[in-house]
């Protein structure tokens, strides 16, 4: 998507709402670095400054989103992670071996 593509930081300010939020893991996806709050990353097993940045109150989230804007080894940093989150509980790949996994435990 050429809005990703043109993107350095993603934003996920999400206050509300029930399970996975799929555009934090489609941007994941796209290796960008997410800032989002704690609701933003339900079902997503995130770790703050490692794989995103996480802030639930308005200051520290601008904080957060400065800190990437201003700082290209940490945003890389946050983008390597989150790839490598990406590729190991959410692509298709992981999604087919936890299939195969339960249903050869028999559930």
């Amino acid at each position: 998507s050429k809005a990703y593509h043109d993107s350095k930081i993603v934003v996920a300010p999400i206050l509300g709402g029930a399970g996975m939020k799929i555009k934090v893991v489609e941007a994941i996806a796209y290796r960008k670095a997410v800032v989002g709050t704690s609701k933003a990353f339900d079902g997503i097993a995130a770790v703050h400054a490692e794989s995103a940045m996480i802030a639930d109150d308005a200051p520290a989230f601008a904080s957060q989103v400065h800190s990437l804007a201003m700082d290209p080894n940490l945003r890389e940093s946050i983008e390597l992670e989150a790839d490598k989150l990406y590729h190991d509980d959410h692509s298709t790949k992981a999604l087919d071996n936890a299939v195969v996994e339960i249903f050869s435990r028999g559930e």
